[in-house]
């Protein structure tokens, strides 16, 4: 088991630990493997990472809006957003090292009807991922409001999951995002751009 993990904080079924974790906070059981660690390759941990200034570098586009005006124009919006396939790839080393990257997710706020450019910049940088999670068209909540229903998807996913897989490790450059992650568990990075 986790060292760092207090034995009472699991339950035993079988050959399987369960960790304790409040409902409240938790749409997901992370299963280990009893007499397994968690990082030997049956026991797949998901890495999550955001697009948008940790994963692509969008300063050079931000002159299309104005986020501290909140800037709501939508032809100022779709401009920002179709400029994405032309952002520089930067922390590359963050997906590009093995260990993250055998199951790597992305998590973006960008509208899904941007799909087809998110994926072009993606294949472009060749960037390894699993799985692209984004934003649904019509939803105009904040990043972090976003991103947490997102979670809460690759959450049920992963219950539904014959291996062991569990959200482990997120990177995003929002503080807001981070904290959210902090609530669920999930070992975070703040991602500083360039």
């Amino acid at each position: 088991m986790d060292g760092n993990i207090p034995s009472h904080a699991f339950s035993q079924k079988g050959n399987i630990y369960y960790r304790y974790v409040p409902k409240e906070i938790c749409f997901y059981t992370d299963i280990i493997k009893k007499g397994k660690s968690s990082t030997e390759p049956n026991v797949e941990k998901i890495t999550i990472f955001d697009l948008d200034g940790t994963l692509s570098d969008d300063k050079w586009r931000r002159k299309f809006i104005d986020e501290s005006l909140h800037d709501s124009d939508p032809l100022k919006w779709h401009q920002y957003q179709i400029s994405c396939v032309d952002d520089d790839l930067m922390n590359g080393h963050l997906i590009q090292d093995d260990h993250f990257s055998l199951y790597a997710v992305i998590f973006t706020g960008r509208p899904k009807r941007y799909k087809d450019l998110t994926t072009k910049w993606l294949w472009l940088n060749k960037v390894p991922y699993k799985g692209l999670y984004m934003r649904e068209d019509t939803d105009l909540s904040p990043n972090w409001q976003v991103k947490e229903k997102l979670l809460r998807h690759l959450c049920e996913w992963c219950n539904n999951h014959i291996t062991p897989i569990y959200p482990f490790m997120a990177y995003d450059d929002d503080p807001k995002v981070i904290e959210m992650y902090k609530r669920y568990g999930l070992n975070c990075k703040l991602v500083k751009g360039k």
